[in-house]
């Protein structure tokens, strides 16, 4: 694959990732920057591996599949994030009175 096959397809990654508001849960820009320096990384790693696949067709077919993946473990980890999130902001549980 030459560089600008890459870059093509790299590009058209990022663009179904970031193009997905839904994909950010209640995450704060911050919080959501952080997913991201994941994510981003392994979708270059998806493109990466179609490296052998010459035809585009052929391997945005195979990277959709393998995106639809990668979504999963993003809202995961966004899942996993708001739940760390909402056990800092809870109230401490009340103590029993001693006896």
């Amino acid at each position: 694959m030459d560089d600008e096959t890459r870059a093509q397809r790299t590009r058209w990654v990022q663009e179904l990732i970031l193009s997905d508001e839904r994909l950010r849960g209640g995450l704060t820009d911050e919080q959501f920057a952080q997913v991201l320096a994941w994510a981003l990384p392994q979708a270059e790693a998806l493109v990466a591996a179609t490296a052998a696949i010459a035809d585009d067709t052929t391997a945005e077919a195979v990277l959709s599949e393998q995106v639809r993946e990668l979504r999963r473990a993003i809202q995961a980890a966004v899942r996993q994030a708001e739940a760390a999130r909402g056990a800092l902001l809870a109230p401490p549980p009340e103590q029993a009175p001693e006896q």
